[in-house]
């Protein structure tokens, strides 16, 4: 099996397991849209906060399982004539595999901010419709969580253009110095 079967076989192992961490998520999501409905009377914000945070992840998830070889040619678009695993071909692999981790980061990372900001516009729908006393605009765990999404989004674009220099790193570190 040379490194393009194998990176094809892991993209699709790791589109399947979007898939189903997405499909673990409906409960959580749908319930935050169940409540924004019956607090709101409105049923295209509540479907909006449902599926967001479901089908940015699920669509990775089948981009990643129903087409491998497209994802697997962007990835390793220079070594295209080159066939068998040696050194270069593992290191080729794990730049890919930092890639799709960075790709998948930053998918979840939407899902999640979705998810997130329609939970503060459910905080906002509580506070208003039982006319407590006016609490703050943002609860600092909810700012919390925003902050780390942003977080975790810039470290998955750094990531994904830094794949390569950190799979050169780890070869120096392990005294594989590479002539390029």
């Amino acid at each position: 099996m040379d490194y393009r079967s194998l990176t094809k076989l892991l993209t699709k192992i790791g589109g399947l397991f979007v898939i189903l961490f997405a499909l673990s998520q409906l409960s959580s999501s749908f319930g935050v849209a169940y409540q924004l409905y019956s607090k709101q009377q409105d049923l295209l914000s509540a479907l909006i906060v449902g599926a967001v945070p479901v089908l940015f992840p699920l669509a990775l998830g089948l981009v990643l399982f129903y087409f491998p070889g497209v994802v697997t040619n962007r990835l390793l678009q220079s070594d295209l004539e080159r066939n068998g695993i040696d050194e270069k071909s593992i290191a080729r692999v794990e730049e890919a595999g930092l890639a799709l981790l960075a790709i998948y980061i930053v998918v979840h990372s939407f899902g999640d901010a979705a998810y997130w900001i329609s939970r503060i516009k459910l905080y906002h729908v509580f506070i208003e419709s039982e006319k407590m006393m006016p609490g703050p605009p943002l609860l600092p765990g909810d700012f919390a969580q925003l902050v780390a999404v942003a977080a975790q989004v810039v470290l998955a674009i750094a990531l994904f253009f830094g794949a390569s220099g950190l799979v050169r790193m780890k070869d120096k570190l392990r005294g594989r110095i590479d002539n390029q």
